[in-house]
């Protein structure tokens, strides 16, 4: 009984406004450097992509480069995209490691070094593994994309830890709710990857039924065009999309909803707070890409690499934690409004 007056009379005052973009960010920064300590997740992936040895596919790009090659193009525009394709299958041969899979984000912990794989480190060349089995690429690709999501898991866990409404869980709960996370972090990358597939195959279908019907028509000139055009729509399509599933990892952490509910949770609060979602986003990718391009500066093979990888490592986790900030408050004050409203409908 006093819990529903309590709720009663906290529903008839106008919920506490949310805190802003700035206020957001600066708890966020002011949390990690209290937990100076979650910023070595990103630190460690980042040594280890930089120093560690490399996973390499050479061989088996050297082998897709030896079959294209045996190919007789049947004119020059052919031939050219034949040498682009080498080129390319032999820039990716040396340039990728696969151990690069350990860092998942948006979906798991943040790195300055993956996609890099520089060809000289700090007293030499890095310690280079030859990797020429497809079928262990793809093993090992997924092993390493499980535990990366695996350690996104527990670093998003750590972090909104910090933000918990009730009491500071101990470390069986931390592993529980890891556990928990990484099962609904795995469930949310292939149900994305799902989507990314099946909206990719149908734009692929629409597109091509339509340059068809130009050609039908006698308007094929257009086609191109209304590519490039169909290209644009379907990437501004994506990133409103991304921009409205960006509070699913935190619902998981903070409110410990199942992925569907909190994709659902994310689009609302999303659609209830677009233009501050929108200036928060503008600011996070702004501060970490300014952030990484001084990060980079240093040469990968010197030992100036150090303090990026630290820079880098405190800014994102602090970016990350500023999300968290926000995604608590504006749930709060959505939930509360709600309440409020409700309430005022009733009196």
């Amino acid at each position: 009984m006093v819990e529903s007056i309590s709720v009663t009379v906290s529903s008839r005052i106008e919920p506490k406004p949310p805190v802003g973009v700035i206020e957001s960010l600066t708890s966020g920064f002011e949390a990690i450097a209290s937990h100076v300590g979650l910023a070595l997740f990103p630190a460690a992936v980042d040594l280890f992509l930089w120093l560690g040895p490399r996973l390499s596919i050479s061989p088996l790009a050297q082998g897709m480069i030896a079959a294209l090659a045996e190919v007789r193009m049947p004119d020059e525009a052919s031939a050219q995209s034949q040498q682009m394709m080498i080129s390319f299958l032999k820039e990716a041969g040396e340039r990728t490691n696969v151990f690069s899979l350990l860092s998942t984000a948006p979906l798991g912990v943040p790195s300055l070094m993956v996609g890099v794989a520089p060809l000289v480190i700090p007293g030499g060349q890095p310690f280079v593994i030859p990797l020429d089995n497809a079928l262990l690429l793809i093993m090992l690709s997924l092993g390493f994309s499980m535990a990366g999501l695996f350690a996104g898991a527990i670093y998003f866990t750590l972090i909104g830890s910090l933000f918990f409404d009730d009491d500071k869980p101990d470390a069986p709960q931390i592993m529980k709710r890891t556990a928990v996370n990484w099962a609904r972090l795995t469930a949310f990358s292939l149900l994305l990857s799902i989507l990314a597939l099946i909206a990719g195959l149908t734009f692929v279908i629409i597109l091509s039924l339509f340059q068809l019907s130009l050609l039908i028509v006698g308007a094929g000139a257009l086609a191109p065009l209304m590519a490039e055009l169909s290209q644009i729509a379907i990437g501004v399509a994506a990133i409103w999309c991304v921009v409205y599933l960006a509070f699913t990892v935190h619902g998981m952490v903070l409110k410990n909803r199942g992925v569907l509910g909190a994709m659902w949770d994310s689009a609302r609060l999303v659609q209830s707070n677009l233009f501050s979602v929108t200036g928060l986003f503008v600011l996070v990718v702004l501060i970490n890409a300014g952030t990484s391009y001084l990060w980079s500066l240093p040469s990968p093979e010197s030992w100036l690499t150090l303090a990026g990888i630290g820079g880098h490592a405190f800014v994102s986790t602090g970016l990350v934690a500023a999300t968290f900030v926000f995604y608590k408050d504006r749930y709060r004050w959505w939930t509360e409004m709600r309440q409020w409203l409700l309430a005022q409908k009733k009196q």
